[in-house]
């Protein structure tokens, strides 16, 4: 475990109440799609993709404990939109 202040991802999801289905860690990837957008892959190859898709002033990380809690049965893939988290972000139009 880490410093009482610091919770490795596995331990907040338990402390929280969320099911653990896999001990998987994503993997960071990009792509050019216009611009270039982050993304989380859960991977889980020949399974149904879930595609998570953030709002507001959040990023693919909001899915953390959701995709520990279904990557078993889902391929998982959580989206930075434009302008958040890794993903391009503009000079103007994306403050608050």
């Amino acid at each position: 475990m880490s410093t009482d202040m610091e919770l490795s991802l596995y331990e907040a999801a338990a402390s929280s109440g969320v099911t653990i289905a896999d001990r998987r860690e994503p993997v960071s990837k990009h792509v050019q799609a216009g611009v270039r957008l982050h993304y989380l892959d859960w991977g889980n190859e020949g399974k149904p993709w879930m595609l998570c898709v953030h709002g507001s002033a959040q990023n693919a990380h909001m899915w953390d404990f959701t995709a520990l809690a279904f990557c078993d049965r889902y391929h998982i893939v959580a989206v930075d939109q434009r302008g958040h988290g890794e993903s391009f972000k503009p000079d103007t139009g994306y403050d608050f």
